[in-house]
């Protein structure tokens, strides 16, 4: 923490919010929540994806080199869109985006990010047998085990049934508005 000449503590370079990439509408809202989330509290937004290169057997040397070459390619493609994806709001913001591209399942590169984190937000296509109602499968996982706040966005916020879903240690909670109150506590 740095004190600035009125003696007041510029906490913003400690505080981090983490947001999954995806490219659905629900990751889409969610990027976006995070911007206006972190904005309200002065944070640093660190947008994660995660992707996995299909399995590829070698069978000779030179298929070795190949598989090299489509893993990078594949990297590259990942890379370009995540940029691309974040560029646009990047503009539009004062929020510092950072982006993270790492190869690995979802839930586990999340919660790795996370750790330490404000907050961490996901959207969830709520794909279970009650569409809209059931986390996805990696929302769940993270659900499951993470250790600081989160937020999952199942719907746009301009939808009628805009849900938040928050989870603080093991209490879980359906809030209708912010989780500015969930998060009070940890920013005083």
């Amino acid at each position: 923490m740095s004190a600035d000449r009125t003696g007041t503590t510029d906490r913003s370079s400690e505080l981090r919010i983490v947001v999954g990439v995806s490219y659905s509408e629900q990751g889409i809202a969610a990027l976006q929540w995070a911007i206006g989330q972190a904005q309200l509290i002065c944070a640093t937004l660190h947008a994660v994806r995660a992707f996995s290169v299909p399995p590829l057997i070698p069978y000779s040397h030179t298929h070795r080199a190949a598989i090299s070459d489509i893993r990078e390619q594949i990297t590259k493609s990942e890379r370009h869109q995540l940029d691309a994806h974040v560029a646009p709001l990047r503009a539009n913001t004062d929020v510092q985006i950072t982006t993270l591209l790492q190869e690995g399942a979802p839930a586990p590169v999340l919660l790795s990010v996370a750790k330490g984190a404000e907050l961490l937000v996901l959207g969830s296509p709520g794909t279970g047998a009650l569409v809209g109602t059931l986390a996805g499968s990696t929302s769940y996982s993270v659900l499951r085990r993470a250790r600081c706040p989160l937020v999952l966005i199942t719907v746009p916020p301009e939808h009628p049934r805009h849900r938040l879903y928050a989870r603080l240690s093991r209490l879980h909670f359906d809030c209708a508005t912010s989780i500015e109150a969930a998060t009070a506590g940890r920013i005083a």
